[in-house]
């Protein structure tokens, strides 16, 4: 058996938890340049997609371009490895770490590790410790959206939060040399909403809690083999939507999913720790208290910002929002993905930028992309949609590892009548389709469903989510929420920036 180092599983870690890949994204500085550029689609270098077969189940449920290839798996109401039935609206998701079958364990680790596993282990051996198989088996945390509800397993008080949420977490396992899915698991219960989170450094997942219902609200922790169900509470309570973690200093920056909403950043008292600690703060544009962000502006504004502290991120009086705003921090319009690529961070406005004119009159906007660099404090717009034909309001993204982002479209807008899209965005700021939800059971000789629990309906208009690479950029893995299905993708990427 091949072992992996403490040295070598720390820059898997960092791979996975940054885009992958032989090509780093340094920083994005072509967005900004090439303004004529970034608010227009293009021609794929891929090519146009067409109906692709899923080597699963051998239906036609995603529209890739030719050369590439998929394997669907994890269907909501399938049977899990753990003997619990998938919960729905699958969401989120990203590599955490490797998977080795020592001794045949039954979940493949001997849990000496705590911190992959989300709890708060403080025995910082462990880096040191660590024996890994290289194994090419990866591991996957992915999100559930439910709401408040029954959780979706019982007597598990160890991976369960709370008795009134029906979302939470599963892990998979997905063997990267031989292209097979292999195992699911039970991760984390009774939380509500579970719509994305991030990916960490250290070999974990932080989903988060979009809501403000009494008693949620929160980030939790979840590694390799389960969750910790114990929620982060100095990470705020609000409607959270997804964060992205900077390797150099472990500083967590969080996106909240409101009409009205900040940006913020959460500095934990010790690092990797999350548990520990910490001091929240919301970002602010200097010398422009109470900034619109969220507005349209020209691709290439770039802002010198600051941070304002959150005195209570329990929100007991105030809403976080409502106290960052207070101090002048500034406002966007329901921030959702996010993610980090090497020196800088990326994270979009689902509904910000110029208002969209229909015939009812003028909506909200179809999205921006934020670039976030930390070392010169500066905040840029590097990308503004003109149309929902270009790009129909993002949700979760990811960086690429061949440079570009990848932006998965979430059928929020009012003019959501298309199959939605997995949109690339290369460094010079053209947007591009690279995939279309092509799930239409009713459509005469596509197929019937794979289990009872799903119905027979037209699912092409529902979001896809969950967009991650594996650590050697070789596999695409992506979610699309309703019917609940999760997608292995590989293909010819060195054709593009994806």
């Amino acid at each position: 058996m091949t072992q992996m180092t403490g040295t070598n599983r720390r820059t898997f870690l960092r791979r996975a938890a940054s885009g992958a890949g032989a090509v780093w994204v340094s920083s994005l500085q072509d967005f900004s340049v090439a303004q004529a550029l970034g608010n227009t689609s293009g021609d794929s270098p891929y090519g146009l997609p067409s109906p692709k077969i899923d080597g699963t189940t051998g239906l036609k449920l995603l529209q890739l371009p030719d050369g590439f290839r998929y394997w669907s798996y994890s269907w909501t109401g399938d049977l899990m490895s753990d003997g619990i039935k998938v919960p729905a609206l699958h969401d989120g998701m990203a590599v955490v770490d490797e998977w080795h079958d020592d001794d045949d364990n039954d979940h493949g680790h001997d849990d000496r590790d705590g911190r992959r596993h989300g709890d708060d282990d403080d025995d910082d051996k462990q880096w040191d410790d660590d024996r890994w198989n290289r194994s090419g088996k990866l591991v996957l945390v992915r999100n559930h959206e439910p709401g408040q509800g029954t959780p979706y397993l019982a007597n598990r008080p160890d991976i369960t939060f709370a008795a009134d949420g029906a979302g939470g977490t599963t892990n998979l396992v997905f063997d990267a040399r031989n292209g097979k899915w292999l195992r699911s698991w039970s991760s984390l219960a009774g939380t509500i909403r579970n719509c994305a989170g991030g990916v960490t450094p250290w070999g974990t997942w932080i989903t988060c809690e979009e809501t403000t219902l009494v008693g949620h609200g929160w980030s939790f922790e979840v590694g390799a083999l389960k969750g910790n169900p114990k929620p982060i509470v100095s990470m705020g309570r609000f409607s959270h939507e997804a964060n992205m973690v900077d390797p150099a200093t472990g500083y967590v920056y969080e996106t909240e999913d409101a009409d009205l909403c900040g940006f913020f950043k959460f500095v934990p008292n010790r690092r990797g720790r999350l548990h520990s600690g910490g001091r929240l703060y919301m970002l602010r544009v200097r010398n422009e208290p109470n900034a619109d962000l969220g507005v349209t502006h020209p691709v290439g504004t770039s802002w010198k910002v600051d941070w304002v502290r959150i005195d209570d991120p329990l929100a007991q009086t105030l809403s976080c929002y409502e106290q960052g705003a207070a101090k002048g921090g500034a406002t966007f319009r329901r921030l959702e993905g996010a993610w980090w690529g090497d020196r800088t961070g990326y994270f979009l406005s689902t509904n910000g930028g110029a208002p969209v004119v229909t015939g009812a009159g003028p909506t909200e906007g179809e999205g921006q992309v934020f670039e976030y660099d930390p070392r010169r404090e500066r905040l840029t717009l590097i990308y503004e949609s003109q149309s929902a034909d270009t790009l129909e309001n993002p949700d979760n993204m990811t960086v690429t590892p061949r440079g570009g982002l990848l932006l998965c479209e979430d059928n929020a807008g009012i003019n959501a009548v298309r199959s939605e899209r997995l949109i690339g965005l290369t460094p010079k700021g053209k947007a591009f389709t690279f995939g279309i939800n092509n799930i239409n059971f009713t459509e005469p000789g596509f197929g019937a469903p794979p289990n009872p629990t799903i119905a027979p309906n037209d699912f092409r208009t529902q979001e896809w989510a969950g967009a991650c690479y594996s650590p050697d950029g070789r596999w695409l893995f992506v979610n699309i929420q309703t019917p609940g299905v999760t997608f292995a993708i590989t293909g010819p990427w060195h054709k593009g920036p994806l």
